[in-house]
């Protein structure tokens, strides 16, 4: 598992939430938030239940951007084609919300957020949030 430390607080006044006028000085900002960002590396312990529900989410996130992605795509070739029908309208509208849909189960199933855990500010370490005392067994066995 790898969580990533969130951006400094240290921004500039107009960069409170990252969106400005300019796409160049967001792309700055982004560029800067990535050189600051530490990627902290662990081994993860997680019970049946957790493991099934990353699974499940993972597998929904798959089959709603591939079947989304394969709905644009058909009707980009069936509208190249020279069939022009208004009916077309709804295979795209649904495939486009699928595809954009996906990154609802994709967020759901990460690590991060089944575990509880985010980085340290200085990427020392993960902090976990309310802990299972079942997870802090099984954490402790694997590190002794």
């Amino acid at each position: 598992m790898m969580v990533r430390t969130k951006p400094s607080a240290s921004r500039a006044p107009g960069r409170r939430f990252g969106i400005t006028a300019n796409i160049f000085s967001t792309a700055a900002g982004v560029s800067e938030d990535s050189e600051h960002a530490v990627l902290v590396k662990a081994r993860w312990p997680l019970c049946r239940q957790c493991d099934l529900r990353r699974r499940v989410y993972f597998g929904s996130f798959l089959l709603m951007l591939a079947s989304g992605l394969l709905a644009l795509i058909a009707v980009v070739l069936i509208r190249a084609t020279g069939d022009a029908s208004p009916s077309l309208i709804w295979p795209f509208l649904i495939g486009l919300a699928l595809f954009l849909g996906s990154v609802v189960p994709f967020v759901l199933g990460s690590l991060p957020r089944l575990t509880g855990t985010h980085a340290a500010a200085d990427g020392s370490g993960l902090i976990v949030e309310h802990p299972d005392p079942k997870f802090i067994h099984a954490l402790a066995i694997r590190t002794c």
